[in-house]
């Protein structure tokens, strides 16, 4: 019986955790929400999100323009052992 050692989205995502926060520490939790999307049926690719950018006018009409830069956590799982094919963090 085969059995999926990555069965889902979930899982995905708790490995990429877990190999991800020796990597680069607790700032990949500023790229929540992590997503898992699968390829083929047979690899998972889990990686971060990057808050938008957004104007922000005050009481005083002051206008304050933030704009996000840089990247995100990525990691390519395989599906059914679960083994790490690639892990890097784009700029």
């Amino acid at each position: 019986m085969d059995v999926d050692y990555v069965p889902n989205e979930q899982t995905a995502v708790q490995i990429a955790e877990a190999v991800w926060l020796p990597i680069y520490g607790k700032g990949i939790y500023d790229y929540k929400p992590f997503k898992a999307v699968l390829i083929g049926d047979t690899t998972w690719h889990v990686f971060g999100t990057i808050a938008k950018s957004y104007i922000k006018i005050n009481e005083n009409g002051d206008t304050t323009f933030t704009i996000t830069v840089g990247g995100v956590p990525h990691i390519f799982l395989n599906k059914s052992n679960g083994k790490i094919i690639d892990v890097y963090h784009t700029k």
